[in-house]
This record gives structure tokens, sequence and C-alpha cells, in this order.
């Protein structure tokens, strides 16, 4: 599972979020988060969405400070 952040830009301000996800396609127009099961996590518009970087969870933890 990788971490993804993520940039959906609006007409009045910027919405950042993360998404934990095993995998990322493209359909129908948006960026499409699943799980290992492809089990649908979350969906963004592909237009006004980018992601600004990917962490796996060994990484994540490592910046954490996590065991």
């Amino acid at each position: 599972m990788k971490l993804y952040r993520i940039t959906v830009i609006t007409p009045s301000k910027n919405i950042e979020r993360g998404v934990w996800a095993d995998t990322v396609d493209i359909d129908n127009g948006h960026i499409v988060f699943a799980d290992v099961n492809d089990d649908l996590i979350a969906s963004y518009p592909l237009a006004l969405t980018m992601i600004t970087s990917v962490e796996t969870k060994e990484q994540y933890d490592a910046r954490k400070g996590k065991e």
C-alpha cells in the first residue's frame, strides 16, 4: 500500500488530501484509487487533480519515526 498525496484544484482554494491505496487507474475522466481487491477507495476528477507525491508504508513510517 502506498500513500498518494494529491491536490484537487477548485476555484476558491486547493484541497490537499492523502489517499492510502494499492492501485491507481484512470477511468472515465477520474483518477481512481483502489485496494488490493480492486475495491474503490476514492475517485477524483482527472482534470482537477494532481498527484504530488507517492511513498510506501515503510517510507512513511521512517519519516514519521515509527517502527
